[in-house]
């Protein structure tokens, strides 16, 4: 066997380099993926990332989740997060972004400003904190104020 491998883009890799850095079971795993979408168009990967994210919805649906470091979203907070507005940044406070400026951040000033709102109704909160860099960040802001 060659001891390079070809990507599905064309490129050579060179399995031996990649063994400093991964541990056998992916590098074993990693030349399995390049092996089967070695000859596969971009067409054919993208159905196959499709049908591996519709295999990984059901799996789930299946399951009871019990990992405390994954966040749970109710099917309409999910369904938010297929819209257009969900891969927007807004650097800045709402009604005062820095970037982007203008009209460009209307609506998410508007839903940030509910979230304020409903936070601090619900929890008697003079100040609020919407912006939780990560599950991990979000859970230390929720115990940390609990304490």
């Amino acid at each position: 066997m060659s001891s390079h491998v070809q990507s599905p883009l064309g490129a050579s890799v060179a399995p031996a380099a990649e063994q400093d850095v991964l541990s056998a079971k992916s590098a074993e795993f990693l030349a399995r993926v390049a092996q089967d979408t070695a000859n596969a168009t971009p067409a054919d990967i993208a159905r196959r990332v499709a049908g591996l994210v519709s295999e990984h919805e059901g799996w789930r649906r299946r399951c009871l989740n019990l990992n405390p470091a994954e966040s749970l979203m109710s099917p309409s907070s999910r369904r938010l997060l297929d819209s257009d507005l969900a891969t927007r940044l807004g650097e800045g406070l709402p009604g005062d972004k820095l970037y982007p400026h203008g009209a460009q951040t209307r609506f998410c000033d508007e839903i940030e400003a509910i979230a304020i709102q409903l936070a601090r109704r619900q929890f008697g909160a003079a100040y609020v904190e919407w912006r939780p860099v990560s599950t991990t960040m979000a859970n230390a802001v929720v115990f940390h104020a609990l304490l």
